[in-house]
C-alpha cells in the first residue's frame, strides 16, 4: 500500500490502469461471468482516452487555455500500464505499488520512447510446434527465419537464397540456431553458430534483429548455448573477422 506522497499524477494514473488490468485477468480466471463486461468497459474507456479526450486536449492546446492534466496524462498512463503489465512479473508490479520513494523512476518512459523509434513488427505470431512434430517444426522455424530476412534492410540481407536455404537447414539439423520471439510470440530475430566441440566458445555466424530487438536476441542466444560458454561473432569483411561477443 502506498500513501502516494512521492508519486506523480502520471504514476498514480498508471497504477490505476494496472489495477484495472489485474481485475480483468482475475475475472477471466475466477469470475468468467463478469469478464466480458469488464473487457467491454475497458474498450469503451479506450475510446474515451484515445479518442474524445485527445480531441478535447487538441482543442485546449489550440485555444491556449489551461490544460486538464488528466486529459493530457491519462492516455500516456494507459499505454504505460499496458506496457508494464505485459513486461513485468507479479513481484515487480507488487513492488511498484508498494514503493513510494523513487517509484516515478520505475516508469519505462525511456524504453517506450526507444521502442517507438524501432521498426514496427508486422510479422505474424510464430507457432511453436509440439514435441515430435519433426519436419513441420523444422520448416516452420525456417519460414520464420526467411520472414526475418525479408524484413531486413538490403545491406544486411542475405543475397543468395539457395545458400541461405542450405545453410539454415544445416543449422536446424545441427541444433545451432535459435529464434527469438516477443511477448506477442512474433519472431524478432534469429542467430546461427558453428557446431561447437567440448567447451569451446561458439562462433556466431549470423545475428539478425531487423526490428531492433537486440537484447531479446542476446537473451535467446544465452539460453540456447551451454552455461559459462563464451561466444565470438564472425564478421566477414571486417578488419577483425572474429570478434568477442561476450
Amino acid at each position: 500500500h502506498s500513501n502516494g506522497a512521492a508519486r506523480s499524477t502520471l504514476t498514480r494514473l498508471t497504477a490505476g490502469h494496472i489495477a484495472q488490468l489485474t481485475v480483468m485477468e482475475h475475472a477471466n480466471v475466477a469470475q468468467s461471468a463478469v469478464f466480458a463486461p469488464l473487457v467491454d468497459a475497458w474498450e469503451c474507456a479506450n475510446d474515451d482516452h484515445f479518442g474524445i479526450a485527445l480531441e478535447r486536449l487538441n482543442k485546449e492546446l489550440k485555444s491556449g487555455i489551461g490544460l486538464n492534466s488528466k486529459d493530457f496524462l491519462n492516455p500516456i498512463a494507459r499505454l504505460i500500464a499496458v506496457w508494464m503489465y505485459r513486461r513485468h512479473d507479479a513481484e515487480a508490479l507488487s513492488a511498484f505499488f508498494a514503493t513510494d520513494a523513487g517509484c516515478d523512476a520505475e516508469l519505462p518512459l525511456q524504453g517506450m520512447a526507444d521502442r517507438c523509434a524501432d521498426y514496427a513488427n508486422f510479422l505474424p505470431p510464430y507457432q511453436a510446434s509440439p514435441p515430435g512434430a519433426g519436419q513441420i517444426a523444422r520448416y516452420r522455424k525456417l519460414g520464420a527465419m526467411a520472414l526475418l530476412e525479408s524484413s531486413t534492410k538490403t545491406i544486411n540481407r542475405v543475397n543468395n537464397i539457395d545458400r541461405f536455404y542450405r545453410q539454415s537447414l544445416q543449422c536446424l539439423d545441427d541444433g545451432t540456431v535459435t529464434l527469438a520471439t516477443d511477448l506477442d510470440h512474433k519472431p524478432v530475430g534469429y542467430a546461427t553458430w558453428l557446431k561447437q566441440h567440448l567447451e569451446e566458445p561458439i562462433k556466431l555466424t549470423r545475428q539478425l534483429a531487423p526490428f531492433g530487438d537486440y537484447l531479446e536476441l542476446q537473451n535467446a542466444i544465452a539460453t540456447a548455448i551451454k552455461p559459462n560458454v563464451g561466444a565470438a561473432s564472425i564478421h566477414i569483411g571486417s578488419a577483425r573477422s572474429e570478434q568477442i561477443a561476450w
